[in-house]
């Protein structure tokens, strides 16, 4: 995806940029170039000998979980239905499978980035097993079909049907966080979260591809959105804050599930803020098209602010921009910090808005510069919306999630001369700041708050352990592409044990069952 502080995660090789695959490969080379010091090289950076089976993953260390892994299991369910005639249970596991494939059904004619590529195709004509991305590029109902094979984890019902990675909710009109029963979470041991990651149906789902997949970011919003019907919540959440918003893709997956009241996007590419954002979210004959041909019944359309602005710790200097966007000049922009523009700089009715906002939801992806971009937001994250009945104060920001890349994150390192500036660095940083971190995937494993373990920094930064080779069609064996993402609570919110027990985060988690009672029956 173009990149707002001069980097790009290629090696994660996420096809959501419309910049093209032949630019991307170009940046993979030059980041390579610009690795030449083994000394600073982190670990296995450099090394190139990576063990590969027949099927693009690499083998696994002996040591890890000898037990029967989960995708393997739903399979074996699968196909017992399938061999007993089943009819009713095969179609839950075929019409789950399709979900997970295609969480959106997409307006063909709005789109016009990567999700042409598929979006008119039968999505049962996407092979899981017979990707093809060794000869053409792949998008992410690709990188969908190829995690259906993984590790589901903890999957909760989705409160937005149709638009779902999990099976609906069997309470129509019922939201999960709301339908949540009071809960404890007893925390696994670091040994055990270590051990599960490490599973072979369960690291290729944590490994990423250009950011989590699509089915583990799913379930942020399943937990926390609200549902469809007429006793549901408007939205989730006053304001949602998209900071590094690229071309708006999580955007518009947000508005299909009518995750926000209003939005604010913050994009450091001029180009995209130019030829994307502003053409669609500033220009009412678009959004009337989007909120009635692709997000139907909508009650009242969310506003949107967008800022073409460079973030981070800091609000001195500029970013030239012109290395990613090939560009020769005029593409320079001013370094600002989400403090000095929230709310001060947004116009009077976002003012307004921002002051009336009881909740906000923070996503960021800012290709590596996340941890800096946070240390730009504590008073935000200080910001109140008085007390609740115990006198506890009512914190307007309780979730956020960003993206990791350990690769991304060396580099920034060495750009601005940091001498810890890691994944330990931002779960130190957001623990500080009131927040409980983890790692998404099939179960969120918990990072902070005596869950840490550098083991975490040797797995992630580790080339030797690169892995969805079946996604990409060229993948340097010497550079981590480990690509991801992490979700924050606030430790001290009232529901934090039920939604952390409902991602799997703790003893009393459960992984997926299709005959779960949340789930509707047929799905």
């Amino acid at each position: 995806m173009p990149n707002p502080f001069s980097l790009i995660c290629t090696v994660c090789f996420l096809l959501a940029s419309t910049s093209g695959i032949d630019k991307i490969l170009v940046l993979v080379l030059a980041l390579r170039g610009s690795l030449t010091n083994a000394d600073e090289v982190p670990l296995d950076m450099h090394s190139t000998e990576v063990e590969r089976c027949e099927d693009g993953q690499e083998r696994k260390a002996p040591a890890l979980l000898q037990v029967k892994s989960e995708a393997t299991i739903f399979r074996q369910k699968q196909q017992t239905a399938n061999d007993d005639n089943e009819q009713p249970m095969s179609s839950r596991y075929t019409a789950l499978q399709s979900a997970m494939i295609r969480p959106d059904a997409w307006n063909c004619d709005l789109v016009s980035d990567d999700r042409l590529w598929t979006c008119r195709q039968p999505v049962d004509e996407i092979d899981p097993h017979n990707l093809g991305c060794d000869t053409h590029p792949c998008n992410a109902e690709h990188a969908n079909a190829y995690r259906s094979r993984q590790a589901i984890g903890s999957l909760p019902c989705c409160p937005t049907f149709p638009s779902c990675a999990a099976p609906a909710c069997a309470k129509a009109g019922t939201a999960s966080f709301v339908d949540m029963p009071p809960a404890t979470c007893t925390k696994r041991s670091i040994k055990e979260n270590l051990a599960y990651m490490q599973q072979p149906d369960a690291w290729t789902a944590y490994h990423g591809w250009g950011g989590s997949f699509e089915l583990d970011t799913s379930k942020v919003f399943d937990i926390l959105g609200t549902c469809k019907g007429t006793d549901c919540a408007a939205n989730a959440f006053d304001l949602v804050i998209d900071l590094g918003a690229n071309a708006g893709l999580w955007t518009e997956k947000s508005t299909l599930r009518n995750f926000g009241k209003n939005y604010i996007l913050v994009e450091a590419s001029p180009n995209m803020v130019r030829d994307t954002l502003t053409p669609h979210w500033r220009n009412a004959t678009w959004k009337q098209r989007w909120f009635t041909r692709q997000v139907p019944g909508l009650v009242k359309m969310p506003s949107f602010e967008i800022f073409n602005q460079a973030l981070s710790n800091h609000s001195d200097g500029v970013l030239d921009l012109c290395p990613t966007q090939y560009l020769n000049s005029g593409c320079t922009v001013n370094l600002a910090t989400v403090d000095s523009l929230l709310p001060a700089k947004l116009s009077p009715a976002f003012q307004e808005h921002f002051r009336q906002a009881q909740n906000a939801f923070i996503k960021i992806d800012v290709e590596g510069m996340d941890e800096l971009v946070m240390r730009g937001m504590e008073n935000l994250f200080k910001e109140q919306r008085g007390v609740d009945k115990d006198g506890n104060p009512n914190f307007l920001v309780n979730f956020l999630y960003f993206e990791f890349s350990p690769l991304l994150m060396y580099v920034a390192k060495n750009r601005e001369g940091f001498e810890w500036y890691d994944l330990k660095s931002v779960t130190m940083f957001l623990e500080s700041q009131g927040f409980e971190t983890f790692m998404i995937g099939p179960r969120f494993l918990p990072l902070s708050h005596g869950s840490w373990d550098d083991e975490y920094l040797t797995l992630t930064s580790s080339a030797a352990r690169n892995s969805n080779g079946e996604l990409s069609a060229d993948i340097n064996a010497s550079l981590p592409s480990f690509c991801s993402d992490i979700f924050a609570i606030r430790a001290s919110h009232p529901r934090a044990a039920e939604i952390k027990v409902a991602l799997g985060a703790c003893q009393e988690s459960k992984d997926f069952d299709i005959n779960d009672a949340q789930y509707a029956n047929p799905i």
